[in-house]
């Protein structure tokens, strides 16, 4: 497998609250390998960073600060992002599932394929699990949902089994008869379930806007971005239909 040297992140402390304290762990990485901010066990700083690095604007939630004048660029071009969890030395040995799981999604969406590559020297904490970077389409970031997305994929995936067709292993794990790799992606999934079914059938490019700056909107609140737009908001639609109206024409 191919290493990818990165510079890591060494700016400001950042004291994130967060729903969940253990399991996979992201960060975006710059189109010049710099990490971009603190890892965080929440996936909706993502969504906050892309919509601050796109309006180059100050952009802070729930103790996580993303400021274009201060941290790397996120990777626009390309979907680039780090992985990790430092409670589970075994993370490498799950890649090739967790690849063979997206490259199947990413087929039926015709988006160009992830690979992944090791990171050299991680910080202390991960040195034992590895830090790895996933690199795809542009079309994973292009909108709050298609990011929420791939990162649920991703941790969906370290729980699939090699050559498993991917529908199968979504609905056994809707219907229970499938632990996930992190607990409490079962639940996820049964509420971004309709979204996701949504994208596969309809393709993204026909739901969202192939213009970045209108998948994430200056008028909308940081609030909003990271509690509304993501996958399970997207499926429930509630609440984004109002945000986004764009995103539920017929």
């Amino acid at each position: 497998m191919k290493t990818k040297k990165i510079e890591w992140y060494t700016g400001d402390f950042q004291s994130l609250r967060q729903a969940l304290s253990s399991g996979v762990e992201f960060s975006f990485i710059s189109p010049d390998n710099k990490q971009v901010s603190p890892f965080a066990y929440c996936k909706d700083y993502l969504q906050d960073a892309v919509q601050g690095c796109v309006h180059k604007k100050r952009k802070s939630i729930y103790g996580f600060v993303y400021d274009p004048k201060k941290h790397p660029s996120v990777s626009l071009k390309k979907t680039r992002l780090l992985a990790t969890n430092s409670r589970d030395i075994d993370l490498g040995a799950k890649i090739n599932c967790c690849l063979d799981f997206l490259h199947q999604i990413e087929r039926d969406l015709k988006i160009r394929r992830t690979t992944v590559s090791l990171c050299e020297n991680p910080p202390r904490r991960y040195s034992r699990c590895g830090v790895w970077l996933f690199e795809g389409g542009s079309r994973w970031v292009k909108s709050p949902p298609m990011i929420s997305l791939y990162t649920l994929l991703i941790r969906l995936g370290f729980g699939a089994k090699q050559g498993e067709p991917y529908q199968k292993f979504l609905k056994d794990i809707v219907a229970g008869k499938r632990s996930t790799y992190q607990s409490v992606d079962q639940i996820r999934l049964r509420e971004a379930n309709a979204g996701i079914q949504r994208i596969l059938s309809e393709g993204d490019k026909k739901i969202f806007s192939n213009k970045i700056e209108e998948n994430y909107p200056s008028r909308l609140k940081t609030t909003t971005i990271h509690n509304t737009c993501g996958i399970i908001g997207f499926a429930e639609a509630r609440n984004a239909r109002k945000f986004m109206p764009s995103w539920y024409k017929d």
